[in-house]
């Protein structure tokens, strides 16, 4: 319980904030519509529309950096797992990893890996299920295809002679070995499917340096154009999203908009609309809010920088009739204040359920990017996080902890992932109801845990981690045993590098014997 609550807590007031924040527009609106001239109306307004598109597209910047975290964890996950050899490339297991990503994860659209030979394996989403292809080039160059449904299970296998993809000739491919780190790339066309979309890809290399390919995993900019359609504007405003070459990423009803049988990315010359193409103009030559006519209808419009990652800048645009702003208000400026203010409590609550349907997804992909989704423990990312927190927040020495567990694979082997799968979360929950309210405790992956435990010797914490090690494991001691390593922390100490002394008294521990707490 005392994890979850940490959990519940860490995820940011979103709705607090909208709620806040839209009583604040509304009233400095009110007051300014009270003490200012007619004439003064129509500029206060534009002003105000320029704030919401602001937060508009604040709001759009944080959900699509939420929205792409997963791919960047799944791709870290699995470069882990074939660098340290847990996994081996074409093997069932790797297979098995991207499909349950895919099944999980429902804005991923492929996984793959490309090894530096040319061959290629690759899990994507079909219209019934799952298909995995595999491109071999020993003995002979040949690619198998397995179909699974949508609970994974193999339904059918095809063997083609042949095909013409090169994975080394992949964007993907080709940046993650260029950068040596993991990547995002500019949108481009999707081999596969056709259809346009990014790549997180991050490069394996294995111990001694040698690099074996390249882990990649996709995602469509059709998720990112419905998400388009829904962004709040203005009655008649709409938005779209475009790369600094003038590439559409998003934009409302955009897979309509493409050229059938187009293997190049759209322009939005090529997709957008009058207004969006004179907003893309003006904001080449000019920043802040834009005022422009179309046949004979007045427009406004912003254009901002949208971050998605150090690899890509993106622009976000948003444009509306100026009627939108300005029309009503002439109206609204000839009532009493006390009508001013009724209509301004009306649209405050018709906003609450909108408020409340903007902000779930975001929370939703917070916790997601911040949780391991089996155990429910923090993930390695927000581990650190809070672990750096914890120790500037306490001022006190303490102690890291890592551990894993000795025999795990066999679990996995003779009982299957599913038996794995429910050790790992009874170990997380008997784990979770052991620790102190201000404790640390994340999974970093497989059976591999961390506990950051403030304010505590190492000889305190040497005897309780002596007891836990036992109790975690009373229902499955006949099967595991437990092999921890802990490093001694002081206010002053790099969180990062005590992990590392952490795993590396752990490593010695599975050395000499396993089953045993070994500290530095």
């Amino acid at each position: 319980m005392l994890d979850r609550k940490r959990l519940q807590n860490s995820t940011p007031p979103v709705r607090q904030w909208l709620l806040l924040g839209l009583l604040a527009i509304q009233a400095i609106v009110v007051a300014v519509m009270a003490m200012i001239a007619r004439s003064n109306t129509t500029t206060l307004q534009l002003d105000n529309a320029k704030t919401v598109m602001t937060h508009v597209s604040e709001n759009v910047l944080k959900r699509t950096q939420q929205f792409l975290l997963p791919a960047e964890h799944t791709a870290q996950v699995a470069q882990g797992m074939l660098s340290s050899n847990v996994l081996q490339p074409f093997s069932e297991p790797f297979q098995t990893l991207m499909l349950e990503q895919l099944q999980a994860v429902p804005q991923l659209t492929g996984m793959y890996f490309g090894s530096v030979l040319g061959e290629f394996i690759f899990a994507y989403r079909t219209a019934t299920g799952f298909r995995v292809k595999e491109i071999r080039i020993q003995p002979t160059r040949r690619v198998n295809f397995k179909n699974h449904n949508q609970s994974l299970k193999l339904i059918s296998r095809e063997v083609v002679a042949s095909d013409n993809f090169e994975p080394r000739s992949r964007p993907w491919y080709k940046q993650a070995l260029e950068q040596n780190r993991l990547v995002w790339t500019n949108p481009y066309m999707f081999f596969t499917a056709q259809k346009p979309g990014i790549t997180a890809a991050i490069p394996v290399t294995r111990e001694g340096g040698q690099t074996i390919g390249v882990v990649g995993v996709d995602i469509e900019i059709a998720v990112l154009s419905k998400f388009i359609e829904q962004i709040p504007t203005s009655p008649f405003g709409t938005a779209f999203i475009t790369t600094n070459k003038g590439e559409v990423v998003g934009m409302s009803q955009l897979e309509q908009r493409l050229p059938k049988n187009s293997r190049d990315l759209p322009k939005l010359s090529d997709v957008g609309s009058k207004s969006a193409l004179a907003l893309q103009a003006l904001s080449n030559s000019q920043a802040g809010l834009q005022q422009y006519q179309i046949d004979n209808i007045g427009w406004v419009g912003l254009t901002l920088p949208l971050l998605v990652n150090q690899d890509a800048t993106w622009s976000l645009g948003i444009h509306a009739p100026r009627s939108d702003f300005v029309g009503a208000t002439e109206k609204i400026f000839n009532h009493q204040l006390w009508q001013t203010l009724l209509t301004h409590l009306l649209v405050f609550v018709i906003a609450i359920p909108l408020i409340w349907t903007i902000s779930a997804p975001i929370e939703t992909w917070y916790r997601r990017a911040t949780t391991d989704e089996l155990t429910q423990l923090l993930n390695r990312t927000e581990f650190l996080v809070r672990a750096k927190k914890t120790l500037r927040q306490t001022n006190q020495s303490g102690v890291m902890v890592m551990f894993d567990l000795d025999r795990f694979k066999n679990i996995n082997d003779v009982f299957g992932h599913d038996a794995g799968d429910k050790v790992l979360k009874s170990i997380a929950q008997r784990l979770r109801e052991r620790v102190r309210a201000n404790d640390v405790v994340a999974r970093f992956g497989g059976d591999e845990f961390a506990i950051f435990l403030p304010n505590i010797s190492l000889k305190t914490a040497q005897d309780r981690l002596e007891t836990w090690r036992n109790e975690i494991i009373e229902p499955f001691k006949r099967f595991l045993s437990v092999s921890v390593g802990i490093a001694g922390i002081h206010p002053s100490d790099d969180i990062e590098s005590k992990i590392i002394e952490a795993d590396q008294a752990l490593l010695a521990a599975k050395n000499s014997g396993k089953n045993r707490i070994i500290s530095t």
